[in-house]
């Protein structure tokens, strides 16, 4: 499926009242939360559903990752509207072992299961020392960090991984066949922090090509093609196309991140005996039920020794790493989810968004008439 859809992502009918947008795109973080939810429960979702999906959208934005934050919310109210993700699934575990679970989602909305089966996995692999939770029939499940930062924050490690709708080709092709398939690893330190490697397989996420387009910006050489498969720098154009997968091209390595690609919709759609390839169908397409797979794993550490003693080597491990000598202009060397953490501290009661993305919320407030939750979004924090 060419990533056109993307294209659409605009406010709809309607006025936007005065009040309603800032003097400066930062709003109250806790408000922008309860009015998230809200807008979920107004299309009928559970209320721990739209709880826990809010949560991953707003923690994206808070922790610098904008193109997977509240900017999608319409995206995903339009999906529950069309029936494509369902507001009250039956999600059921369909087969079942001493660490393993598989579970049919119902076409859930995708933060909401995953969240449920990163919980599942945790209590599981405190009996058992690792558990994994692979999940059928998902919607889109946003930054896949949001889902090992659930294990970490238990003392766990994890992994955390989905397939996606196509929009990367094989190395060589000039058709997609893989989704941007995101990854996140999670390596607790004690401290509340530690390692957090969160990424696409694809050289960028494909929502950095849609900010880019919101923006009327171009977009670096090397992320993607148009839908003639040839290189672009267009945002639109890319937005009709495909994205590469991480690397780029085969002279730069692009195979590896195809290779990723590939492996992790083996683990999760082909391995959960869901949809895969060419009939993943995931955040765009409001005409089929959404089919995403996703794969949940959580790490009890304690069953290879001493957890405090893991925990201070993990941080003996930061100190190697980050005391190399650096190269010239080079400040500082961080670990894996330290921009994400320092992002999260500095935006822990406000938080930055897109002009665009303010406009279409309260676009969102005034559709669903919700204007009373967004109020307290855009109002001035209190003097000192």
């Amino acid at each position: 499926m060419p990533v056109g859809a993307l294209v659409d992502v605009g406010p709809g009918e309607g006025s936007v009242p005065a009040w309603a947008l800032p003097a400066e795109p930062v709003v109250d973080r806790a408000a922008l939360l309860r009015f998230t939810t809200a807008c979920f429960r107004s299309a009928g979702v559970r209320a721990a559903d739209a709880t826990a999906t809010a949560d991953v959208l707003v923690l994206a934005d808070a922790r610098g990752h904008p193109s997977h934050g509240v900017s999608r919310l319409r995206q995903y109210l339009r999906l529950v509207d069309a029936g494509s993700v369902s507001p009250r699934p039956r999600v059921t575990v369909t087969s079942r072992r001493t660490a393993i679970e598989l579970w049919d989602a119902d076409h859930a909305l995708g933060p909401a299961v995953a969240h449920r089966a990163m919980q599942r996995a945790i209590r599981r692999a405190r009996r058992t020392g690792i558990a994994a939770i692979v999940v059928h029939e998902a919607g889109h499940f946003g930054i896949a960090g949001a889902y090992a930062l659930r294990a970490m924050d238990a003392g766990m490690c994890a992994i955390a991984t989905c397939n996606g709708t196509p929009i990367i080709p094989p190395t060589g092709a000039r058709q997609p066949a893989l989704g941007t398939n995101p990854l996140a690893i999670g390596v607790p330190d004690g401290t509340g922090r530690g390692f957090l490697l969160d990424m696409a397989t694809s050289v960028v996420a494909g929502g950095k090509v849609e900010v880019a387009a919101r923006r009327g910006v171009p977009i670096p050489e090397g992320w993607a093609l148009d839908a003639d498969g040839r290189p672009t720098t267009d945002a639109v154009a890319a937005l009709k196309g495909m994205m590469l997968p991480l690397g780029g091209a085969a002279e730069t390595s692009g195979y590896k991140g195809y290779g990723l690609a590939a492996a992790i919709d083996l683990l999760t759609g082909v391995l959960g005996g869901g949809a895969f390839g060419l009939s993943v169908a995931g955040m765009w397409d409001t005409g089929h039920p959404s089919t995403i797979g996703q794969l949940l794993l959580a790490i009890d550490p304690s069953a290879f020794g001493d957890r405090d003693a893991f925990f201070a080597r993990v941080r003996a491990w930061r100190a190697e790493m980050t005391s190399r000598a650096r190269q010239d202009g080079v400040d500082e060397i961080l670990v894996p989810g330290d921009k994400e953490w320092r992002a999260d501290e500095r935006q822990r009661e406000r938080v930055e968004l897109v002009p665009a993305v303010l406009e279409d919320l309260a676009q969102l407030a005034v559709e669903r008439r919700l204007v009373r939750a967004w109020r307290p979004v855009v109002a001035a924090p209190p003097a000192g």
